[in-house]
């Protein structure tokens, strides 16, 4: 029962590392992140807490978290993935707990479902989430190395896959993903590869090696599908954002390692919003990057901490019919929610908050 997120901590300012299995990312603050959060602190002895650091003409502000690290109703132990279906119905997966919760779209807590063990309906380590067009809930169970279905109450419809390397088989299956024609796409870890099912968990096709070329992976981690049929994978090991048709052919790719615009120390999930723009959470750098769908840089947010609109290792993220951000903060142990702004408004949390109840 390993944790997705092994961790070594250290005092802020000194040398940092977030470890994904068997990769350990080093991580050392750069000036911008230190003057960061210098602005957070100067903004919130202003009054102005809710107003987030910003790049070019976007803003991104939180306007609100929920949990604390635990096992009770809404609470959390490494939060990772988060889907969040038409109703804007908010479903988390609570790793460590071995669960998944949902919220309703105030963010109050409605149901959890799962427990530890092997057995039909339990977990080990879950890590992704995705809801079909019919609403039906897929989960990756990573340690049992298969994926559940469930309808929106949380019961057990099927589940397909074992331990292997062939077809069909999975080991460590991290990222889903499901398309408009409710195929299901998985990020199968530890094979470097991409598997394609149906909504039945029948086989349909696979791509990917093991290695840096295009087309290949280094422990792929999580998987987006626009609505027009492009399939984005994101690979841990080489910190890049492929991106595929629904075939598998490679179409382009972008990002390498590193804590400037548009690299990555850790990629982890990812989200696009109805403009095309590809939300990242980049784990290892505790900050939130989006692209275009091509992969051209816009914007970013985020810093290492435990305040309003800072991170310690963003997992997940998911948006709403309304726009809204939500990233699973996962050793912080919580959700945070965030709205889009014009670059031209400063403004204060509270007056955020009441334009986006």
């Amino acid at each position: 029962m390993s944790s997705l997120f092994e961790r070594r901590f250290v005092p802020p300012g000194a040398d940092f590392r977030v470890s994904l299995d068997r990769h350990v990312l080093p991580f050392s603050p750069r000036t911008a992140g230190v003057l960061r959060a210098w602005v957070s602190l100067l903004l919130a002895a202003a009054g102005l807490a809710g107003l987030v650091a910003r790049a070019g003409a976007q803003t991104y502000a939180c306007i609100g978290s929920w949990g604390v690290q635990g096992s009770q109703n809404g609470q959390f132990f490494d939060p990772t993935g988060i889907a969040i279906d038409r109703a804007d119905n908010i479903y988390v997966v609570d790793s460590q707990n071995h669960r998944v919760q949902e919220f309703d779209s105030d963010c109050q807590f409605v149901l959890s479902w799962g427990g530890w063990g092997p057995g039909r309906g339990e977990f080990d380590g879950p890590v992704g989430i995705a809801i079909d067009g019919n609403g039906n809930i897929y989960v990756a169970d990573r340690g049992n190395s298969r994926i559940v279905k469930y309808d929106s109450n949380g019961r057990v419809l099927l589940s397909w896959g074992s331990f292997g390397s062939r077809k069909g088989q999975l080991n460590w299956p991290l990222g889903l993903a499901v398309d408009a024609q409710n195929f299901v796409y998985v990020a199968d870890y530890h094979n470097h590869r991409v598997q394609k099912f149906d909504s039945q968990g029948r086989y349909q096709l696979q791509w990917g090696t093991e290695g840096t070329g295009n087309g290949q992976f280094l422990e792929p981690v999580s998987v987006l599908v626009s609505p027009d049929g492009v399939v984005y994978v994101g690979d841990f090991g080489t910190n890049r954002i492929q991106r595929f048709d629904d075939h598998g052919t490679f179409l382009g790719a972008w990002g390498s390692r590193g804590s400037t615009a548009g690299r990555f120390s850790g990629i982890g999930g990812m989200a696009m919003d109805r403009n095309g723009r590809v939300f990242v959470a980049d784990m290892g750098n505790h900050r939130v990057q989006v692209f275009d769908a091509s992969g051209g840089y816009l914007t970013r947010w985020g810093a290492w901490g435990k305040g309003e609109g800072q991170f310690d290792t963003p997992a997940g993220i998911a948006l709403d019919s309304r726009g809204s951000v939500y990233v699973t903060d996962a050793v912080n142990s919580r959700v945070q929610r965030f709205v889009e702004t014009t670059a031209a408004t400063s403004t204060t949390w509270t007056r955020l908050k009441s334009l986006y109840r």
